[in-house]
């Protein structure tokens, strides 16, 4: 007999500060060769059970097992033989097609050649080959969604978790990507399949799984989830003369059932296993006008074998041509039954759009799926503004006092650019991904510090050649470096760039959005710039202001280049200044470990 390859037991989850459980006591299994469907509203908690599986959040309760072992120590020994593909476009959109595949198989650390061949072969699968040299930002959203799949299959794993896979994509990149998906699994691999759509689980899934608030209701395959009760559909028309059995819509409506009057309603008794959306789907495509009492646009009534009424949908249409739709359930209704109706509810995206789903139990109204609130649109201040006022503040004195400090304040300037790449990638499910691969959260932050080392060393050239040159063309006096000590210069531009990285790494973990990195970053940067003697010269300054001035790593950085420049210190004297920057750096840079792993 067959082993279970993936074993779900008991997992609870709640985040921190949450009122509610993101998940309880959720149990299942995944086996080889097996797709598994798991249909839930949003909220329900299905994208926190993913998170759990690709290694994004750890287990708080419950156990989760891969081939009998502990998730923790296979994802730690072999991490590659689980893959993820997120809702959004997990990748880097600067990057053309081919560079983000090998981006990613250098991640699975594959050798050279696996890794030419592997990424060829993803190319193959994804029919990706005429695209190698696109920028991925220029794909259409039917390519980005294969590119996504591609990376997905580069580590060749046991286990693939698809997080809504085919959202936003037209008719034709859906079937590729679902047949891909049961191409994969008919080689052996087992797949766990997200999705608000119905008729994707219904084409797909070997078994479907109804997750809603956090609690699995249901796991069976899908013809026995549709054989739960007899469905009705009753509708009214504003003309029913002209629907007779001529009529096309008539006979399109009888594939589905029995169709019979009322004398006020037409009564559509379904068959077994009818999806009520291709019932949707025929109403709202004929040529048919429901009535329209302002209140209900139809309704189905769900009854038992006695013909007594268990539930009704209620569909609504809003001012904006949208439908509502609420769901009435009795207490007596059988709990398999309410999780089929539900879980067809959520799947309907044709002729209707479902705004609204709410369970009515027993008159007590409760939302399935509530909305979270989205972050508050911070514009952040003009921080060339900011820089222009700052300068026309501070009293010179010298180029030799003035260049120093501007390029201080640019290369602390780059926090934003650094805290907005590293939101980016978490919020694009880049990081998700590369966590999957087995990736640690060290090497993703040490892996924006080398670039931005550059950039700053690369910014340092263009200010000194600024003072140097540019200057005396402007009236000024030239900025003199003669006979400066080069190596001690290097050390104290390494060490501000070394700061800058790892405060902005710090601010990328304390915040959510990039709208509250690009409002906290200039607040931060003007006030260590107005305490740091940027602003204003530190000599000028009040006596308690230039101790105060003693804590801003500005400061530090600025007493570093003048010690160069103007007193021609050498190493010795640098010294101080680069140790409090390289241990700023590194403070920042294990508080921002701290926060990664108290998130997860």
């Amino acid at each position: 007999m067959e082993t279970d390859l993936l074993q779900i037991s008991h997992v609870s989850f709640q985040y921190k500060g949450a009122k509610d459980a993101a998940l309880t006591d959720v149990s299942l299994t995944a086996k080889r060769g097996e797709i598994l469907g798991l249909l839930g509203p949003n909220g329900a908690g299905k994208t926190t059970l993913i998170s759990h599986l690709s290694a994004g959040l750890a287990v708080q309760n419950g156990d989760v097992l891969i081939d009998g072992e502990p998730f923790a120590k296979v994802h730690h020994n072999t991490p590659t033989r689980i893959s993820v593909a997120p809702q959004e476009y997990a990748f880097y959109p600067m990057l053309t097609v081919l560079e983000n595949l090998n981006c990613f198989a250098a991640a699975c650390d594959l050798s050279a050649d696996l890794q030419k061949t592997r990424v060829q072969s993803c190319l193959d699968f994804a029919q990706l080959n005429h695209f190698g040299n696109t920028r991925a930002q220029n794909l259409s959203g039917g390519l980005k969604r294969r590119l996504n799949l591609a990376i997905a299959v580069l580590p060749q794993p046991d286990l693939y978790l698809f997080d809504e896979p085919t959202v936003g994509v037209d008719p034709q990149s859906r079937a590729f990507i679902l047949d891909a998906i049961k191409h994969l699994a008919s080689q052996g691999a087992a797949i766990i399949y997200t999705s608000h759509y119905m008729e994707e689980i219904e084409a797909i899934a070997d078994r479907v799984a109804i997750l809603d608030r956090g609690r699995i209701l249901c796991c069976d395959t899908l013809s026995n989830l549709l054989q739960q009760g007899a469905m009705t559909v009753r509708f009214q028309l504003k003309d029913a003369s002209i629907f007779t059995p001529e009529h096309p819509s008539y006979a399109a409506l009888l594939a589905f059932g029995h169709l019979q009057s009322d004398g006020t309603h037409y009564i559509l008794s379904l068959r077994p296993h009818t999806p009520l959306s291709h019932v949707f789907t025929a109403l709202e495509n004929s040529t048919l006008a429901l009535h329209d009492t302002g209140k209900l646009k139809y309704v189905i009534q769900i009854e038992d074998q006695t013909s007594e009424t268990l539930a009704q949908v209620q569909i609504a249409p809003n001012s904006d041509n949208k439908a509502t739709i609420h769901l009435l359930v009795e207490p007596s209704m059988d709990k398999a039954m309410l999780a089929s109706l539900q879980a067809q509810l959520t799947g309907l995206v044709s002729g209707i759009q479902v705004q609204t789903l709410r369970t009515i139990i027993a008159a007590q109204f409760q939302n399935s799926s509530p909305s979270p609130k989205a972050d508050k649109e911070t514009k952040p201040p003009d921080l060339v503004d900011v820089k222009r006022s700052s300068a026309t503040q501070m009293t010179p004195t010298s180029v030799q006092q003035n260049v120093p400090a501007w390029l201080v304040f640019g290369m602390f300037f780059v926090m934003s650019a650094m805290s907005g790449l590293w939101l980016i990638e978490r919020e694009n499910g880049v990081t998700a991904r590369l966590h999957s691969f087995g990736v640690p959260n060290s090497t993703l932050l040490l892996s924006k510090i080398i670039p931005y080392l550059g950039v700053n060393a690369l910014q340092a050239v263009l200010m000194l050649t600024v003072g140097v040159w540019l200057m005396p063309l402007l009236g000024a006096d030239a900025l003199q470096l003669k006979g400066i000590n080069w190596p001690a210069l290097l050390l104290v531009i390494a060490a501000i760039s070394a700061a800058a990285v790892g405060l902005a790494l710090l601010v990328a973990c304390l915040v959510r959005t990039q709208a509250q990195a690009g409002a906290l970053v200039p607040i931060l940067n003007v006030l260590m710039a107005a305490i740091g003697g940027i602003m204003v010269p530190k000599f000028v300054m009040p006596t308690f202001m230039q101790r105060l001035a003693e804590l801003s790593p500005m400061n530090w950085g600025l007493e570093g280049l003048l010690t160069v420049i103007l007193r021609h210190g050498d190493m010795a004297a640098v010294t101080p200044y680069a140790s409090r920057l390289v241990g700023f750096a590194a403070l920042m840079f294990v508080l921002a470990l701290l926060l990664l792993r108290r998130k997860n």
